[in-house]
């Protein structure tokens, strides 16, 4: 499927863009993109597992570490899949169903320790927003850059603060 429109919300992502273009050039051969988008997944999934059933603060620091790796994974599949020649319309659609739930493992994780109620509700908003952005790549092809590493960035300054803070 042939993207009619790029939207850029957010200045880092050219940049970022063309690092992870050159780190998949430089990659092996075994690494397959598939293989990438599961250890984004898990890797959320783990940050998601720590933040809600651990007590110790140092869940923060890991928590940290498990989404800085998540964005070199995520920001990695799709750039790998495009140089060597495995993209698919159904491997980028599961790169994007895999976002929408890492985003809920995320928000649930860190709501599960700030404030459980709103774990329910902050999962709806991600829902939407990933289910948005899927249609409109699907249907509109559109497909809308919207600052995934700036989220990140925000949740690693969150968990950070909590740990200090706590």
């Amino acid at each position: 499927m042939q993207i009619i429109k790029k939207i850029y919300l957010t200045p880092i992502y050219k940049k970022e863009e063309k690092f992870f273009y050159r780190l998949a050039k430089k990659t092996s051969s075994w690494l397959h993109p598939d293989l990438v988008t599961a250890l984004a997944v898990l890797s959320a999934l783990g940050t998601f597992l720590l933040l809600a059933f651990f007590s110790a603060k140092e869940a923060y620091l890991y928590s940290c570490i498990l989404v800085f790796l998540h964005w070199i994974f995520d920001s990695l599949d799709g750039k790998l899949a495009k140089v060597k020649k495995l993209h698919r319309p159904a491997g980028a659609l599961i790169d994007k169903l895999s976002d929408t739930a890492s985003s809920i493992f995320f928000v649930s994780g860190l709501f599960s320790r700030i404030f459980p109620p709103a774990i329910l509700i902050s999962c709806a908003i991600m829902l939407i927003i990933n289910v948005a952005r899927v249609l409109l790549w699907h249907y509109k092809k559109i497909e809308v850059k919207a600052g995934g590493t700036e989220g990140r960035i925000l949740f690693i300054v969150l968990c950070l603060l909590l740990f200090f803070a706590s």
